[in-house]
């Protein structure tokens, strides 16, 4: 098993769409559930000639950004699962469940398929087995290790912020689209 005993390290992911073919239609369903939840009614109006969605995905296919492997729990199973399931299919790395430390909590107050909030676990480990590789290429541009000290720019905000308080040994829980 490999072990870090830095800060730790993240993987490239791009924006989930920079790879797959458009689907204005979800992306339409996506801004009026985004509209209907409270956002801004902007959203739904026409730009530079297009439609709101397709000049969505026209800018959302320009934009990449990092972010931590990230995945959703199947019914029944257990949240270190989850972490251990999503780390392999996106990575191929292998992690035991007992390695996992939570290290920050994102309770979102909306998402496209959580409408009335979610809570985001974000775990650490120092123990893991295998080279990282880029197992969901239709997803993801790349799978990297990057320095956690240099940590870039054009991250997902919410998982950048829980990465940054990780880091600073600040606090374990964040709010997220709360008023």
């Amino acid at each position: 098993m490999g072990k870090v005993t830095g800060p730790g390290l993240l993987d490239l992911a791009s924006w989930h769409g920079t790879i797959e073919p458009p689907h204005p239609v979800r992306l339409r369903v996506f801004l009026e559930q985004y509209v209907s939840a409270g956002g801004t009614p902007d959203a739904l109006a026409p730009r530079g000639g297009l439609t709101a969605e397709n000049w969505a995905l026209g800018w959302h296919r320009m934009w990449a950004m990092w972010d931590l492997p990230v995945g959703k729990s199947e019914p029944g199973e257990p949240i270190t699962e989850t972490a251990v399931r999503e780390l392999y299919e996106e990575t191929g790395l292998t992690v035991k469940p007992e390695s996992l430390k939570v290290a920050h909590i994102i309770h979102g107050a909306w998402g496209v398929e959580a409408p009335n909030g979610f809570l985001t676990v974000v775990f650490v480990t120092h123990e893991w087995a295998g080279e990282p590789e880029n197992r969901e290429p239709r997803k993801h541009s790349q799978v990297r290790w990057i320095d956690a000290n240099a940590v870039p720019g054009n991250f997902v905000d919410t998982t950048s912020s829980a990465l940054h308080q990780y880091l600073a040994g600040g606090p374990e829980v964040s709010l997220d689209g709360w008023k």
